[in-house]
């Protein structure tokens, strides 16, 4: 995992890396499929507060998920249908059961 050091005495800003963006999912999905991105942010950035580590910006989270080739969508989710952007988290990035 890459570090990053931030302004003087603030967290490490957590890079999203092939190598973190693995440590994230696997700590929180539970199964390869479609998720929200504002879903996957909030246990992004979850994870990176129990890291010690600050998360990178919404909008660099989607460019560096776009970045390490990961496919994105927009489709209806949860019970109002609404439309939101989601992105496809592959089975070897989930946690194994």
């Amino acid at each position: 995992m890459d570090r990053v050091t931030s302004p003087e005495g603030a967290s490490p800003v957590a890079e999203l890396t092939a190598d973190y963006l693995r440590h994230v999912m696997s700590s929180v999905v539970m199964g390869p499929g479609w998720y929200a991105s504002a879903e996957l942010y909030d246990w992004y950035a979850t994870v990176c507060a129990e890291d010690g580590r600050s998360p990178v910006s919404v909008t660099m989270f989607g460019r560096s998920l776009t970045a390490l080739g990961r496919e994105s969508s927009t489709r209806r989710i949860g019970v109002g249908q609404k439309r939101a952007r989601c992105w496809f988290i592959p089975r070897h990035l989930t946690r194994v059961n």
